[in-house]
């Protein structure tokens, strides 16, 4: 089983959370988020990264940097147990006191069966811009290929996709994402058709 994981929407659920820029910092260099999702060698290497509070407010447990990445609070106990492949980058932030552990999706795999996913093409007679998707506007259900998928991989994203919470992990990611000690509720987790 496989799972899409976002952030919860529920405005409601933010109303008194600090909300963070869609950009990140690398070396004092502005990046958004859309540019590091695809180039994600940008966030290997050692860097100094920040991220920067649009909103003050109480510190949640996970956060996310604009619809590419989520962040996990730092103090949680046994966050690096989350530190697969070296998956995990150090965030500080710019104004506030906050840290972060970004859970960098860079693996991508090319395991998406396009004729049974659901998906909101194109019309025929529009020419997508240059930074849109080629496939379609919107990213329904995906329905993946298991064989195309490694064994033991825990988490990535879907090749030819660069959506909104392009993050799938594994049934096993998501227990240890559960075993952890913080509000779930600011996560969901989207059950994935597998054939």
């Amino acid at each position: 089983m496989y799972y899409k994981l976002g952030i919860n929407p529920s405005s409601r659920k933010w109303s008194t959370y600090e909300n963070l820029s869609s950009s990140l910092w690398i070396d004092g260099i502005e990046m958004s988020s859309t540019r590091l999702f695809s180039y994600p060698d940008l966030l290997k290497g050692g860097k100094h990264i920040e991220c920067m509070a649009l909103r003050e407010g109480q510190k949640a447990p996970i956060n996310s940097i604009g619809a590419d990445f989520i962040l996990f609070d730092h103090s949680i106990i046994d966050i690096m147990s989350l530190n697969v492949d070296n998956n995990m980058i150090a965030v500080e932030s710019k104004n506030s006191d906050s840290k972060y552990l970004l859970l960098n999706n860079f693996r991508s795999i090319d395991c998406v069966d396009w004729d049974l996913s659901e998906i909101d093409p194109w019309p025929k007679n529009i020419n997508p811009a240059k930074w849109k998707n080629k496939r379609a506007r919107f990213f329904i259900k995906p329905v993946l290929k298991k064989d195309h998928i490694p064994p033991q991989t825990k988490v990535f994203r879907l090749q030819e996709w660069d959506g909104a919470f392009n993050i799938v992990i594994s049934d096993d990611y998501k227990d240890q994402i559960m075993r952890l000690n913080f509000d779930h509720t600011f996560l969901t987790f989207e059950a994935l058709t597998v054939i």
